[in-house]
């Protein structure tokens, strides 16, 4: 099953460039009848910060010029760069969805570790307060015990 029926023949000359580098892989040479499509453009970075500014950017670039935002996606190679991206998406003000995962901040752990450094920074504030109830809320089924 070597016939790609959704890329284009750039996309399929990268992906066989790198899969013929694995020396243990079965070889197989992916192929399509989409024609060559629009040319694979490879960007190297230092930090993640960095390619996700980039991304953030690009899709910014790509919206002003008219490209409607549920037609843009990102497809990342590590589950690490979620936050980085994620985070570059909120400063650019980019809206977005992560499908597959949650992103960083809706994660349980994080909003409660947000809600407790939250109360310990501002213990008479009202908000604190109530965001530490809130995030914790989950938690009100266990007794503790001294």
């Amino acid at each position: 099953m070597e016939e790609n029926f959704r890329s284009t023949g750039h996309i399929l000359d990268a992906s066989n460039a790198i899969i013929a580098q694995d020396q243990s892989r079965i070889p197989k040479t992916l192929y399509t009848r989409k024609g060559a499509g629009q040319p694979v453009e490879m960007l190297q970075f230092s930090y993640m910060s960095e390619e996700a500014d980039a991304i953030a950017a690009e899709i910014g670039r790509r919206a002003a010029s008219g490209c409607a935002w549920h037609d843009i996606a990102v497809i990342y190679r590590q589950n690490r760069l979620s936050r980085a991206i994620e985070e570059a998406l909120i400063q650019a003000r980019v809206p977005y969805e992560i499908v597959g995962d949650v992103g960083f901040y809706q994660r349980v752990a994080v909003k409660d570790a947000l809600a407790l450094l939250s109360l310990a920074a501002r213990p008479d504030d009202r908000q604190s307060d109530e965001a530490f109830r809130a995030d914790f809320s989950h938690l009100r089924q266990f007794r503790v015990i001294l």
